[in-house]
């Protein structure tokens, strides 16, 4: 027994680092690291990646019976009507005759992506399909114990109102029915769910339309649009009557960051039209203000973690019944946005997700595109022991073992008791 501790110590120590670090200390956003995976530059738009995950063994006796969960939408088309696109197609060709070969074959690469995207706007793409139906076969298969048994083999799942998110719930559950045909699998969607779905206050509304004026100041000084220029026009003051250089740039820069989630890596690489200092400017532009916007800011201090409550709340709820005597409930799904996601995970704290930076330091400590991609989910796993009267849970990001803030002491490793761990969510979700 003695030497069952020691090791059990002697595991748990790196391992502890290890967890705290997963998500913030790896996830600065560097040229080093854009060099090795451009796709990084992506931010927000950055398709998922299947992790490597390793579980850490639970404590002797205990197996997983529930989950519950919320996923972002997976990858997508642009919003609206595809504002970069246009804006870049129109602005090249209005410069037809001044572009340098460079200038049109960007002309065409940028042709290409609008066109793959006409009609689908705001949708989900086929990688984003690709993407939830992974995450759906890794979960059953990884917690087999959840289910597998007849006494719990309800799961439900909710939706934003969004079509993109609508799918995302279909395709996941689409691969649980694959994989379980006995599953009783229910699904809805309807404005009661956006209530705690996709809630932001008023507050947090005039926070998310009045980003800070740094982001202009920060490209004005550090990004030479005369480089850019100068490679695609033979005259660049010219060129610079047809658009603000300034957004011509950026819009080049945001079709770029489509490549992946319109599976047209083979077909263009706008990518290469940029220096890697370029890619890492525009990229932690790009990155700072979404992060600004959604999570831990320090020019908006708690604003936006409030915004998290009521999903809180709504975890909370459905564990408490899927806990209660009789539940046949196996796992709880919810499907919503990056924008609900990210102060839900900042209110959460875990793995220094509560840490506040300036607009234009984020990028130093934290990507969106680690953070946030496409397909982000976060994951609560409860564990019973026939021999135990605790529950146990661990959290999962993106199919990760995470830690909770450093005060909440685990029994093991990621595992926590669930009474202590409600009573910090129930008291934070106020």
């Amino acid at each position: 027994m003695v030497k069952t501790d020691i090791m059990k110590k002697k595991l748990f120590l790196p391992l502890v680092a290890a967890l705290l670090g997963g998500l913030c200390a790896q996830a600065q956003l560097t040229p080093e690291r854009i060099r090795q995976n451009k796709y990084l530059v992506n931010g927000y738009n950055h398709s998922y990646q299947t992790p490597v995950v390793e579980d850490t063994p639970a404590p002797e006796g205990f197996k997983p019976f529930y989950i519950t969960h919320v996923g972002r939408h997976g990858s997508r088309y642009d919003l609206g009507e595809g504002t970069c696109f246009t804006l870049a197609t129109e602005t090249l060709r209005q410069a037809g005759d001044i572009l340098t070969p460079e200038g049109e074959e960007v002309l065409r690469e940028v042709s290409l992506m609008k066109e793959a995207s006409e009609g689908m706007y705001e949708m989900l793409s086929q990688r984003g399909c690709r993407e939830h139906r992974g995450i759906a076969k890794r979960m059953m298969a990884r917690f087999p114990e959840v289910f597998s048994t007849e006494e719990r083999p309800e799961v439900d799942a909710v939706s934003s109102v969004v079509q993109r998110c609508i799918l995302s719930m279909s395709n996941f559950l689409l691969e649980m029915g694959r994989e379980h045909p006995s599953l009783e699998i229910t699904m809805d969607t309807g404005d009661k769910y956006m209530r705690y779905l996709m809630h932001w206050d008023s507050m947090g509304r005039r926070q998310q339309t009045t980003v800070g004026p740094d982001s202009r100041a920060f490209l004005s000084d550090s990004l030479n649009v005369e480089r850019l220029y100068g490679a695609l026009f033979t005259n660049p003051a010219q060129a610079r009557e047809y658009c603000d250089p300034y957004r011509f740039v950026k819009a080049l820069f945001d079709c770029t960051t489509f490549t992946e989630t319109l599976d047209m890596e083979d077909q263009v690489d706008l990518y290469r039209h940029f220096t890697l200092q370029e890619l890492y400017i525009l990229g932690a532009d790009k990155s700072d203000r979404f992060y600004t916007e959604n999570g831990n800011s320090a020019l908006y201090g708690t604003t936006t973690a409030l915004q998290g409550k009521r999903l809180l709340r709504d975890f909370l709820e459905k564990a408490d019944a899927a806990l209660a005597p009789g539940s046949r409930r196996a796992a709880d799904l919810r499907f919503s946005h990056d924008t609900a996601i990210l102060p839900f995970c900042t209110l959460l704290g875990f793995s220094g997700m509560d840490q506040a930076w300036t607009q234009t330091e984020a990028h130093l400590h934290v990507s969106t595109a680690d953070v946030m991609p496409m397909g982000s989910n976060f994951q609560m796993v409860f564990y019973r022991s026939p021999s135990d009267a605790r529950i146990l849970v661990k959290v999962l990001y993106n199919e990760t073992e995470r830690l909770m803030p450093a005060h909440l002491k685990p029994v093991l490793g990621p595992y926590y008791d669930w009474a202590r761990l409600r009573s910090y969510l129930d008291a934070i979700s106020r």
